[in-house]
């Protein structure tokens, strides 16, 4: 019976110590088990958040393309509108020598000059001008920097129109500067009303102007001269209006 207990103790131990390598196995198992749930589970909450960012993004990238394609369609539609109203602009303002009328009675009525005195006058104008046969013809030197006021000015209509004007020096082959001017390029005339009232025109010669004195308009010619450095002035005095 001794030998009996004695084994039944053996065999105890055997299965405690069996019983202590197995629980050391299932302790490992067990963590590997909840440490691949909890793998799992964080695969599955970046797999959605994953996937609900995804959704989101897609959703502004939708929204950006059609706010584009709303852009380029009032883009389109607004450039439609301005060849419409450049197209209308071009068609209803005016041109030409009517752009320089309109101009010209609008400064007139800006500074102050009477309408129904405008009117009266665009009125009674046409194309028969009463104008003299007889022409009044002069000349004077054209000033540039390098020359004096000898022979700078002339007189028209009884000394109330004064006639002045400048010019770029001409240069030589060797590139010398001139007194005289230089016939080729702009030259600048002013006409001086008594009382100090200026007309300057400029451009190449030859030139023509009009100017209104005296209830009359006197017409010019201003072209070159045969002597060097002068520029011939021809008056022609027409009733106005």
């Amino acid at each position: 019976m001794a030998d009996n207990q004695e084994a039944a103790h053996e065999t105890d131990k055997v299965q405690s110590f069996h019983w202590r390598q197995h629980k050391g196995k299932l302790g490992i198992a067990l963590w590997l088990a909840i440490a691949s749930v909890l793998a799992y589970w964080a695969y599955s909450l970046a797999s959605d958040r994953y996937s609900g960012l995804n959704r989101e993004l897609q959703s502004k990238l939708d929204q950006a393309r059609m706010e584009y394609k709303h852009l380029l369609a009032q883009s389109a539609e607004y450039k439609n509108r301005a060849n419409i109203l450049e197209q209308k602009y071009a068609s209803d303002a005016p041109h030409g020598a009517t752009r320089q009328i309109m101009a010209l009675v609008k400064e007139r009525l800006e500074s102050g000059v009477n309408p129904d005195r405008v009117a009266f006058l665009v009125a009674m104008a046409k194309n028969e001008s009463g104008c003299e046969q007889t022409t009044d013809t002069r000349r004077f030197l054209l000033q540039t920097s390098l020359t004096t006021g000898a022979n700078s000015a002339i007189s028209f209509a009884n000394n109330t129109v004064t006639v002045t004007g400048r010019g770029s020096p001409s240069r030589d082959t060797n590139d010398n500067v001139q007194a005289w001017f230089d016939p080729a390029k702009k030259v600048e005339i002013l006409f001086t009303l008594i009382g100090g009232e200026e007309y300057p025109v400029d451009g190449k010669l030859p030139l023509h102007h009009s100017v209104i004195s005296d209830n009359f308009e006197h017409r010019f010619t201003i072209r070159l001269g045969d002597a060097r450095g002068f520029v011939v002035v021809t008056e022609q005095r027409c009733a106005f209006p």
